[in-house]
């Protein structure tokens, strides 16, 4: 049966029905855009408040990292004052370590007060007005970690070896170690002696 052949009012309610459809489904699809907006509004308000908790945390890290390193700061300076202290009169090494114990103490103070872009920014500043004050105390503070690292590693290998053990010295792996039950060799005379 064709469409001709069908009662009008036949046609007129299918007619109806297929309007209907269509308007329902454009209610349906404005009410899925409208919620979209919304969730992509609330995703994007979660998102923000998400990236300045981070940012407050880390803020707080930072400026507590600048605290402890304010402090180790000031012990390095104190190290250096001891230094200069220790130097000759005349010794232009005890004119840089006492400038460079100042300057530590100064950034220990900016880390304090400003925190560590603030530091940063000092540095920066202090590195352009006097290079060679920058790139001295750079040197000497290259130094300074160096005999610590070294002074610590010393003391870590003779804790861990017991360096004060009683008894004879290790025998090297290149020389013959006697056989299990044997007399261990005779230790070597030295001349004069009987």
């Amino acid at each position: 049966m064709t469409m001709s052949s069908q009662p009008s009012h036949m046609r007129t309610g299918t007619e109806d029905g297929a309007g209907q459809a269509r308007e329902a489904a454009g209610e349906v699809a404005g009410t899925a855009r409208e919620q979209a907006r919304a969730v992509g509004s609330e995703a994007r308000e979660q998102a923000q408040e998400l990236t300045g908790e981070l940012r407050h945390r880390l803020v707080r890290e930072v400026d507590s990292q600048a605290h402890r390193t304010a402090g180790s700061l000031r012990q390095w300076a104190d190290d250096l004052s001891g230094m200069a202290e220790g130097a000759r009169q005349e010794s232009p090494a005890r004119d840089l370590a006492s400038k460079a114990a100042g300057k530590t103490r100064e950034l220990a103070d900016t880390l304090e007060n400003q925190g560590f872009e603030g530091a940063v920014e000092g540095v920066q500043s202090f590195a352009r007005r006097q290079p060679a004050l920058f790139l001295g105390g750079a040197a000497l503070a290259g130094l300074v970690v160096g005999r610590m690292a070294r002074s610590a590693r010393a003391v870590h290998s003779d804790g861990s070896h017991g360096a004060h053990r009683s008894g004879p010295p290790p025998v090297p792996e290149s020389e013959p170690r006697p056989a299990s039950g044997a007399a261990p060799p005779p230790a070597p005379s030295s001349p004069g002696v009987s």
